[in-house]
């Protein structure tokens, strides 16, 4: 049995659930900016809003691709970290942009970026946890052989 088994089991369907709505918000505001963008994302300059959303897609499908290879490879673990870790750098970087730009009006919008980026960085730190646990548990086993 791997050790990291228990990583691919501690999924969370929550997790799953965000990256799933960030990546298709991510994809329609690309191609459909008119309909999907909320003010505070229109305010801010011409290409910026089109870069948010194309950047909320990408960074969330690496995270996706990266939960779905995890099942007994660590390095499933690391793609999904990368990803995540992206996001938040994303997400803390356009909340502030946005706070700059739109003022109190993008405040809410700029509250939600830097939640999901908290909640991405938590999750980050679980699976770091998690790997170390595998890691030691494979030395182990290992040294039993």
């Amino acid at each position: 049995m791997s050790p990291y088994k228990d990583l691919y089991h501690a999924k969370q369907p929550h997790e799953i659930w965000w990256l799933s709505v960030l990546l298709l918000w991510g994809t329609f505001g690309v191609f459909a900016f008119g309909q999907v963008a909320s003010a505070s994302v229109r305010s801010l300059p011409i290409p910026w809003g089109h870069v948010l959303y194309a950047g909320l897609a990408i960074w969330s499908l690496i995270a996706l691709v990266g939960i779905y290879w995890r099942k007994n490879n660590p390095l499933g673990a690391i793609i999904e970290q990368v990803g995540l870790g992206g996001q938040s750098l994303y997400g803390v970087t356009y909340a502030i942009i946005i706070l700059g730009v739109a003022g109190k009006p993008g405040a809410g919008f700029g509250i939600l970026m830097a939640g999901l980026s908290v909640a991405n960085l938590v999750r980050i730190w679980q699976i770091q946890r998690y790997l170390k646990v595998a890691a030691a548990a494979r030395t182990m086993l290992r040294e039993d052989a």
